[in-house]
């Protein structure tokens, strides 16, 4: 039998001082023999003693006592100076809230911590935890340098319904550890067990609520950058249109060594970074334009290496880990990508000293209430990309905030604030789910989440390529804001493109009503006043069958995909544009230039029609040349020429010359001419002997293909 130590019968104060209350109440599970002597009566009412003690605490003690008191009660009831009261995470690792004090402040080793994760449980632990059963020590345990000695140590496994979930243990009793001080330490386990578990699934309820309370947080701080997002985009993205047009058209007219070239590089640098951060927000707030496919995301990672290598620099290890049979999601590739180099940057800034950082996929399959399951990611099968570092972690506040618009613990001038808040929202926007785990001086990692859905993954198409050709189409341009139209009228206009200009869907109609020659484009703004861009083109198609349609909007959720346009088509540019990008996409949509007329250009400089050439060909003409007039009339007379474009001044025969023969022998063949010399002398002279037009050197591309048009199409 066991004696109750002297100075525990007496102590019936919890650690605070207060009295503990005592409970008489006899649990099932205490032995119903009728005590036969004296001792054994004394030992049977001191372990009620114990019960009700440690009762007493798990009702009355706040969280951050509990453990503690309980540890003291069985160390005092078991002879012992140390123990350890601790419960068992997800993980599999041992979290001890309770530590003997004295243990902490004495032992010297150098990465102590209260949390044993499990690939570092000692042999005993190991035991007591896997086999879930009690390991007694008598003799000294061998233990880490600088650790306090252990010359003898119990461990019990706490059990619940079979699993176990929690560990006691007690060490460095005077005398040897008995069968007695077993079995009283088991039925303290038992005892504890009940009460430990809904402790903890009360704690992880309580740590769900406040996830989810933080996650309803977030969504509602990034509601409101999206609604402020939105709000500005449109107007800011019309404004950067302006800019960038602009900037581009000058500096394409500027001499490469005008010293204005500089100043204009930096107007468009800023526009371009404008665009990038308008963006930015867009991504941020789940309002961007995405083009998701069926995609395999160790093909995205097995093609972004070599750049991810390159972002990271000489002193951080790039490791890849990739599951070889993983599912595939659906999601935009460009944006995955997007989001891996934002996390490598992250992490690269994490680790200024040098480090690992580990991408890895995995399929992952979750249960319905999965412990540990992400936050908002219900039972199925997942595909999980994670990136993790081994930098300096975060703390917990840090932690809550990692993916607020404009948070960074980064030196002013250092970031944005938008990384990770753009990683958070395309993740969000492609229906995933990401979740961070780090701790200080523990590194971070990153787990993002898409569902799996099981088809095959298809080819990542590249990006649309960039289309170098104008036309002589006529495109019925439909915008409210001034800038913006003037802009986009110059940049078509230059192309060869006839352009009809309208401020107001009222405007559009008009000009479908009285122009007689055909509409081959509309290219509107989605939203303007009274009459928006979707409602223009049914009444535009009503009236003209035939036309093509093309949208442009700087409002994210004003989007029109190409099944939405009736005929295909890549139906919807987004503002802010470029001039390149204006031409490239009208061009897509109307399809290959078709040339419109087969013109002659006659001039003696091989220079000059080498760049006539180029600019008509790529406005969708076909061109030959001669060198000077006598060759001209040669290949007119031999016929299929519709249009002379010819210099005036020329060694062998000059244009003058030359039109009066051309007006005599083909006067259907169209004549423009172009001269320089005499102040437009010569150029007066040759509309008087027959000349369809005149231009003036040095020639202005635009007004050259607006002639050019104009004169064809008489």
């Amino acid at each position: 039998m066991i004696a109750a130590p002297r100075k525990y019968r007496r102590r019936h104060h919890s650690r605070r001082g207060t009295p503990l209350p005592i409970i008489v109440d006899v649990p099932d599970s205490f032995p119903k023999a009728v005590a036969t002597d004296e001792s054994s009566l004394r030992a049977a009412l001191w372990e009620l003693d114990i019960r009700n003690r440690i009762t007493s605490v798990f009702l009355t003690a706040p969280d951050e006592d509990m453990y503690a008191d309980v540890l003291d009660i069985v160390r005092e009831a078991l002879s012992s100076p140390y123990g350890i009261f601790g419960y068992t995470d997800d993980a599999g690792g041992l979290l001890c809230p309770s530590l003997t004090q004295d243990i902490w402040q004495e032992c010297a080793v150098a990465d102590k911590s209260i949390y044993f994760a499990a690939d570092r449980h000692g042999p005993n632990f190991r035991q007591a935890l896997s086999k879930g059963c009690t390991v007694v020590s008598n003799a000294p345990v061998a233990v880490p340098w600088g650790h306090v000695p252990v010359e003898r140590v119990m461990l019990t496994p706490i059990r619940h319904a079979g699993e176990v979930i929690g560990l006691l243990v007690v060490a460095n009793k005077p005398e040897d550890y008995s069968p007695e001080d077993q079995a009283l330490l088991e039925r303290i386990a038992a005892m504890v067990g009940p009460v430990l578990r809904a402790r903890l699934q009360r704690d992880r309820q309580e740590a769900a609520r406040r996830r989810l309370e933080e996650q309803l947080l977030q969504a509602r701080k990034m509601e409101a950058v999206g609604r402020l997002a939105g709000g500005v985009a449109h107007d800011f993205n019309n404004l950067l249109t302006v800019i960038s047009g602009h900037s581009r058209m000058l500096l394409a007219k500027l001499d490469p060594r005008d010293p204005l070239r500089k100043g204009l590089e930096e107007i468009r640098k800023a526009g371009d970074r404008a665009a990038e951060l308008t963006q930015q927000l867009l991504a941020l707030s789940r309002k961007q334009v995405l083009h998701p496919q069926v995609l395999d995301l160790n093909h995205i990672v097995a093609d972004m290496e070599g750049l991810v290598r390159g972002l990271l620099g000489p002193d951080v290890e790039l490791h890849t880990s990739l599951e070889p049979a993983l599912g595939t999601a659906r999601a935009d590739p460009v944006q995955l990508q997007q989001v891996l180099l934002n996390l490598a940057v992250n992490a690269r800034d994490a680790m200024p000293a040098g480090g690992t950082l580990t991408i890895e996929t995995r399929n992952v399959e979750l249960a319905e209430g999965q412990p540990g399951a992400p936050a908002g990611l219900g039972p199925g099968r997942y595909v999980r990309l994670s990136v993790g570092d081994t930098g300096h972690g975060m703390d917990d506040e840090t932690l809550r905030r990692v993916f607020e618009p404009f948070f960074t613990t980064k030196e002013s001038g250092k970031g944005t604030g938008l990384g990770l808040a753009t990683v958070y929202g395309i993740v969000q926007q492609s229906g995933g789910v990401i979740e961070v785990r780090s701790e200080p001086g523990q590194g971070t990692t990153f787990h993002l989440y898409l569902p799996s859905i099981g088809a095959p993954a298809a080819e990542v198409s590249a990006p649309e390529a960039m289309v170098d050709a104008g036309g002589s189409e006529t495109i019925l341009l439909v915008e409210d804001q001034a800038e913006v139209r003037a802009v986009a009228t110059a940049v078509l206009a230059e192309k060869g493109y006839r352009v009809l200009e309208a401020a107001s869907g009222a405007e559009a109609l008009a000009w479908c009503d009285r122009y007689t020659g055909p509409i081959h484009l509309l290219f509107s703004d989605l939203v303007m006043p009274v009459m928006g861009g979707r409602q223009l083109a049914e009444r535009v198609r009503a009236l003209r069958p035939e036309v093509k349609v093309l949208y442009a909007s700087g409002y994210p959720d004003e989007v029109i995909r190409p099944e939405e346009a009736g005929d295909g088509s890549p139906s919807f540019l987004p503002k802010p544009f470029t001039p390149e990008q204006l031409a490239s996409k009208v061009r897509q949509v109307l399809g290959p230039p078709c040339p419109w007329g087969r013109i002659l250009v006659v001039d003696d400089e091989p220079g000059v029609r080498h760049v006539l050439r180029s600019l008509l060909e790529a406005a969708g003409y076909e061109v030959v040349e001669a060198a000077h007039g006598g060759e001209a009339l040669t290949l007119v007379r031999a016929g299929g020429i519709d249009l002379v474009l010819t210099d005036l001044v020329m060694p062998e025969q000059e244009g003058i010359e030359t039109i009066r023969a051309l007006r005599l022998e083909s006067p259907e063949v169209r004549v423009i001419a172009m001269s320089g010399a005499f102040g437009g002398d010569f150029l007066r002279i040759a509309g008087l002997v027959g000349a369809h037009a005149t231009i003036p050197k040095p020639l202005d591309p635009a007004r050259l293909l607006g002639q050019v048009r104009a004169v064809l199409a008489r």
